[in-house]
């Protein structure tokens, strides 16, 4: 049977322009051939977080027309992101 991957936690939050913490925004972690990797939603404080599997490239993106995104690298531990996601559409 195959090993499932190691996972990791990223931590991260969601803002907006003005750089107040935004609430219920869906944040998607997408691997670097696209597939979908996990879904999380940000909440009252802006933040969220998500497993994903250990050493690969991760895109997190705001998962809006206009949504940011930043790519990671998910590396051997759990870790916040220092950068928070831009969700501009308030």
């Amino acid at each position: 049977a195959p090993v499932a991957a190691a996972k990791v936690r990223l931590e991260g939050c969601v803002v907006d322009e003005y750089f107040i913490a935004r609430s219920n925004t869906p944040v998607r972690a997408l691997a670097a051939d696209g597939r979908l990797l996990g879904n999380a939603l940000s909440d009252a404080r802006g933040a969220f977080g998500l497993h994903v599997p250990m050493g690969q490239i991760v895109s997190l993106a705001v998962d809006r027309p206009d949504g940011d995104v930043i790519q990671v690298a998910s590396g051997l531990g759990s870790r916040a992101l220092t950068t928070c996601l831009l969700d501009p559409s308030a």
